[in-house]
């Protein structure tokens, strides 16, 4: 038995490090998991330690697919996998897992260290050109050609184009007659036309919501909004959500913990302890300045008067204004630019048990060449891994 895998990054090494059969693991960059590389700002949150329901609540895209390969290999078991390989893992906030030493690197060298096997042959530096089936399945590359009995598709979809996704996975699934979904940005910033006088301000615990459609799409946490685009982890999980719609309305709450009562009574305290300042400096303990001037000019009030002089109206405006502060939407970031490719590979036409082709026996897709998607938290590397390790298991049982 022969396998040739397409693709060293997460899911492509996580399926070699269980085949126990000659491999052929191949990938046009100069080394392995580029992309792994970069993953949470080069720590690698390598999954997310969530119990089973709320693990899978943060899958956003063929959940129900999703199921079987996560039952074969969940978050825990990745957690297992890394620590019975001597790397020591970290817990942090929104339960996301890191390496104890916040570093890619030493995720990837477990890898290193399980494809240094006998029975596996890494071609770097190696592109595949084409995979075809004859009597068995060839492989051509810029190098060779190479026949084997089963193929694994893992080369990612088309984030970050310079790790080496440039979609060719979809090249190959469609040449085997599946459907591809269209591909879209997610987990990414977005893009606004409002032209602000700062350059950019970090903000926490704020709700950014999205209507389309008379749908409605919130999301909590901290964000960076900038003259151009705004960002931030719940930014990312929203691009996610509204990667398909049309005709975004966009704004943020900056005091969604509040209601339009309690934050009156919070101003009117606020203006009685500076009496005597300019409106703006008064209101400098609720936000940052240039968040506060912007605020003051879409409420029409003007930032030199005094705080004794604000009208109960006034504080009305700017209420409203604080708890929707309107954002015109202009696009998605670049899907070059997204951490991951909303779409790929039908999953209808895949077993979710396998990963095998329901349409070709013998060729596998893993990773994110699928549509399969989650949120930011580690939850997309557990795709790669669980999917992977249901891909190999399926060959080390019937191969």
């Amino acid at each position: 038995m022969k396998v040739a895998i397409i693709g060293a990054g997460a899911s492509g090494l996580m399926a070699a490090s269980n085949l126990n059969c000659e491999t052929l693991l191949f990938d046009k960059n100069n080394e392995i998991g580029k992309k792994l590389k970069i993953t949470g700002n080069s720590r690698a949150n390598i999954t997310n330690a969530r119990v089973y329901d709320d693990f899978l609540e943060n899958i956003i895209r063929n959940k129900k697919f999703f199921y079987s390969s996560f039952n074969n290999f969940s978050n825990f078991d990745t957690m297992d996998f890394f620590v019975n390989r001597n790397l020591d893992l970290l817990t942090e906030e929104n339960l996301k897992v890191y390496p104890i030493t916040n570093s890619s690197k030493d995720v990837i060298n477990v890898f290193r260290k399980e494809i240094s096997k006998d029975n596996i042959k890494l071609h770097l530096n190696e592109k595949v050109l084409d995979v075809r089936l004859d009597d068995r399945f060839v492989v051509e590359t810029d190098k060779g050609i190479y026949t084997c009995d089963k193929v694994i598709v893992a080369t990612g979809g088309l984030s970050f184009k310079y790790t080496g996704s440039t979609g060719f996975g979809y090249k190959i699934a469609k040449k085997f007659g599946h459907t591809i979904i269209d591909q879209k940005p997610s987990l990414t910033s977005i893009i606004i036309n409002d032209r602000f006088n700062f350059k950019a301000i970090s903000l926490k615990d704020v709700m950014i919501k999205a209507e389309s459609n008379n749908k409605i799409f919130e999301e909590i946490g901290d964000i960076l909004i900038s003259d151009r685009f705004i960002t931030g982890p719940c930014v990312l999980n929203l691009s996610s959500k509204i990667n398909r719609l049309d005709k975004i309305d966009l704004s943020v709450d900056f005091f969604y913990k509040y209601d339009f009562k309690d934050l009156d009574n919070i101003l009117i305290s606020i203006l009685n302890k500076n009496s005597n300042l300019n409106i703006n400096n008064a209101f400098q303990s609720l936000l940052p300045m240039g968040i506060i001037n912007e605020i003051l000019k879409r409420s029409g009030i003007k930032k030199s008067i005094k705080a004794n002089q604000l009208k109960a109206e006034d504080r009305h405006s700017i209420i409203t204004t604080l708890k929707e502060f309107k954002l015109s939407f202009n696009r998605l970031n670049d899907t070059d630019k997204a951490i991951i490719t909303s779409g790929g590979v039908d999953v209808k036409e895949i077993n979710p048990s396998t990963m095998e082709s329901k349409l070709v026996k013998g060729i596998y897709f893993i990773g994110e060449v699928l549509d399969l998607e989650g949120l930011t938290g580690g939850f997309n590397l557990q795709i790669a891994f669980s999917s992977a390790y249901s891909a190999s298991c399926d060959i080390r049982r019937n191969g």
